[in-house]
């Protein structure tokens, strides 16, 4: 009884820091968007009840879907886009980037070399891993919403 009487300060104040701390510093995902309007259902990564984390969204000016298939951007889009992940940098909230379309990829290199963050613009970056923790005869199917 003393000891529970004795620590009881000790655990109020921990609960109290973590209470105020931990909850105010929760990660969260930067997420660079492309340009577009379409019907977004929960489950997308740009629906607000997807996640239960912060999600800090920044759509890129110009940058469309065919852009990101074809892994070429303009100029003007390009530096959109590297001014895009140095904000992303910046905010202590965001502890790493993504993109809305799995064709970002393309960009996977650009965006890594402009952040200490950790990057991952497809969920195409997570091959690697697999190929290591699978058997080489175990097969994976890569599903794309505008695929045949």
């Amino acid at each position: 009884m003393f000891i529970k009487n004795a620590l009881r300060p000790v655990y109020q104040k921990t609960s109290q820091f973590f209470s105020s701390t931990v909850r105010k510093s929760r990660p969260g995902l930067g997420l660079l968007c492309i340009e577009g309007d379409w019907q977004l259902q929960t489950g997308d990564i740009k629906h607000k009840d997807t996640f239960d984390y912060p999600v800090v969204q920044r759509t890129i000016k110009g940058l469309t879907f065919e852009m990101c298939m074809k892994g070429e951007m303009s100029s003007d889009v390009e530096e959109d886009f590297c001014r895009a992940v140095h904000e992303m940098n910046m905010q202590k909230e965001v502890t790493g980037i993504s993109g809305d379309c799995g064709f970002m990829m393309h960009f996977q290199r650009l965006a890594r070399q402009l952040t200490t963050k950790p990057v991952f613009m497809s969920p195409l970056v997570q091959l690697p891993l697999l190929s290591l923790t699978h058997s080489p005869r175990d097969q994976f199917i890569i599903m794309t919403a505008n695929g045949s």
